[in-house]
């Protein structure tokens, strides 16, 4: 339950059932899983349920300090975590009515908190930015079916899994063809283990692959909606880049730059076209 609760993570149906989160999962349509749900009610209209009642009795648990320890690793100077893992020990230390008390008693205090104050100012500072004042319903997004990525190395290959993932078919350029072998080898690696993790069927990862290819030649790009430079820090190597792309994009393309902190106008400069440069930073 500290994992659970700490972590956030989602639980399979199944395994809610193992823990004893479900007392049933149901395969079918809505009406097997209706059926089952009128099944399932009838069949308790005698059992007493006054032992399964929240209030009724303590909670089942050992020594969880190491727990605490662990998530003061995991997430240091965070609130919630130690106040999830105080809660829990009152649960399965006091009766009901004591371990409500230390619960509202942690939730006051992370509710008032500072970090839930940053937490809040974060949550829609993240929504205020994407209102543009003078632009909403001015403007429609110009559609992306293709994305080009100038660059092989790791942010590279990072950036092209993530347009693969959004549906774009990607071109994955670098001069080096060693280095666009070996870019193109690790994102196969990376869904490798995906499959291995199972967080990806082998039949979406072979689709994911099919939207990938590589090319040490600019105008392998020249059918792209996106263009998008992930080499490293240097203005010059970047502005000698944007020219290139310039001159064999297609006319409405966008030609982003993946750069930390160089000045994306001095970047547009190298161009014609300086209002399709826009800075485009993955993490």
């Amino acid at each position: 339950s500290v994992d659970f609760m700490c972590r956030g993570a989602p639980m399979k149906a199944q395994k809610a059932k193992e823990v004893g989160l479900l007392d049933e999962v149901i395969e079918g349509d809505h009406a097997a899983v209706l059926q089952a749900c009128v099944d399932f009610a009838l069949s308790k209209t005698s059992v007493d349920l006054d032992a399964r009642r929240l209030g009724q009795g303590k909670a089942q648990g050992g020594d969880i300090s190491k727990k605490r320890q662990e998530y003061n690793k995991l997430r240091p100077g965070e609130a919630a975590p130690q106040a999830i893992i105080t809660c829990i020990e009152a649960a399965v230390s006091k009766d009901f009515k004591d371990g409500m008390k230390v619960e509202f008693q942690e939730f006051c205090k992370l509710m008032t908190g500072s970090q839930a104050q940053a937490l809040q100012y974060m949550f829609f500072a993240q929504r205020q930015c994407q209102k543009i004042p003078g632009v909403a319903g001015a403007v429609r997004p110009r559609r992306l079916k293709c994305c080009g990525i100038v660059g092989a190395g790791l942010m590279g290959g990072g950036i092209a899994m993530a347009c693969a993932e959004a549906g774009m078919k990607v071109v994955l350029l670098d001069r080096d063809e060693k280095n666009l072998e070996r870019g193109i080898n690790v994102i196969k690696k990376n869904y490798a283990r995906s499959v291995d993790r199972k967080s990806k069927s082998q039949a979406q990862v072979d689709d994911l692959v099919s939207k990938l290819s590589g090319s040490s030649s600019y105008e392998a790009l020249a059918d792209c909606d996106i263009v998008v430079e992930a080499v490293f820090e240097n203005l010059e190597l970047k502005k000698d880049i944007f020219t290139r792309l310039d001159e064999v994009c297609k006319p409405g393309c966008v030609l982003a730059s993946n750069t930390s902190y160089l000045d994306i106008d001095q970047i547009a400069d190298a161009t014609n076209r300086p209002q399709d440069v826009i800075g485009c930073h993955f993490f």
